[in-house]
């Protein structure tokens, strides 16, 4: 995962091995695809570190903000530990629950927006 391209300001993975396959003696073919960021969100799981373990079966009580930044985390964490994601606005107040249970990312944040505003956004 650590192949990318970045093109038109946007930066694309190459989330497969890949190897070119020969044409000729001095002719290679290059058929890869690349995939944007929200392809490699749906690779990381959900997971609970507060205790220092990663524990992606459990129950969270919280706020839409405080899971998002949660998953905002996880995103992070599986980027290589970055700090690139951040949370921006997020609505509601109240809290919700989720129950995490093998969840990945991209299901995660689609439940909390649902649950919040009762669609996914």
């Amino acid at each position: 995962m650590n192949s990318y391209a970045d093109f038109e300001g946007e930066r694309y993975w190459l989330l497969e091995k890949y190897a070119p396959s020969q044409k000729s003696e001095g002719e290679w073919k290059y058929d890869l695809k690349l995939y944007g960021i929200e392809s490699i969100v749906k690779r990381f799981l959900v997971l609970e570190t507060t205790d220092g373990d990663a524990e992606p079966v459990f129950r969270l009580t919280a706020t839409p903000r405080e899971h998002v930044a949660m998953i905002v985390k996880c995103i992070n964490d599986g980027m290589g530990h970055t700090t690139d994601w951040k949370v921006g606005q997020v609505d509601g107040t109240d809290l919700i629950v989720i129950d995490y249970e093998g969840k990945y990312c991209d299901e995660a944040l689609k439940e909390v927006a649902e649950k919040v505003s009762g669609k996914a956004e």
